[in-house]
């Protein structure tokens, strides 16, 4: 559990979420926040594993 957030697959994310969520356009912008990256130093970093957390969801 310590490390879980860190090493959620998004592929597998999104699958599960999909149970639930049928519209299309919310799986999509689920998808762009997993995928929105990290600022490090100036830096951004793609992401591939892992949630934000506590990031906030801005359009």
């Amino acid at each position: 559990m310590r490390s879980f957030f860190d090493s959620v697959d998004h592929e597998w994310l999104l699958r599960m979420v999909a149970h639930r969520i049928a519209d299309p356009r919310i799986l999509g912008l689920i998808g762009l926040w997993l995928r929105a990256g990290v600022l490090e130093s100036g830096e951004k970093q793609e992401t591939d594993r892992g949630t934000p957390q506590g990031a906030g969801m801005v359009p």
